[in-house]
């Protein structure tokens, strides 16, 4: 029997099952980590662990409103992980970055523009950069 994604996720076989929150209130990284934990049992902002991955959240996103999202990469300069715990193998890093810039970006984002990453701050709010997670869940 296949294991069904919850109402309005979409399932991406062993890529896991995707939401993308885009009728929250923009926030910062640690409420989004809390909102994906929060929205049901097992969930987590997104890992995008390969190039593959990163492609099918590119479409997804396309498909959503045009905003930089939330995802589940922390840690500092050399030093990327995953929230699962795996070490940060893949990356597809905007030009420049990390960048570290404000001193403590050690936490990741989904580029609006040309959907690359970037590290950003985990618990300040970026005025009229909307952010909003990217959930995960493995069934």
């Amino acid at each position: 029997m296949l294991s069904r994604c919850p109402p309005s996720w979409v399932n991406l076989g062993d890529y896991g099952c995707f939401h993308f929150a885009d009728y929250v209130e923009p926030m910062t990284w640690m409420e989004g980590f809390e909102f994906c934990m929060n929205i049901t049992s097992g969930a987590n902002l997104a890992v995008i662990p390969n190039a593959r991955t990163q492609a099918f959240v590119e479409i997804l996103a396309d498909e959503h409103y045009d905003q930089s999202w939330l995802i589940g990469g922390i840690g500092q300069e050399g030093q990327w992980f995953w929230l699962n715990g795996e070490q940060m193998f893949y990356n597809h890093w905007d030009f420049g970055e990390p960048s570290n810039s404000n001193n403590g970006e050690n936490c990741l984002e989904l580029l609006k523009r040309n959907r690359r990453w970037n590290d950003i701050d985990c618990t300040a709010s970026y005025g009229e950069n909307y952010r909003r997670p990217i959930c995960q869940l493995f069934l």
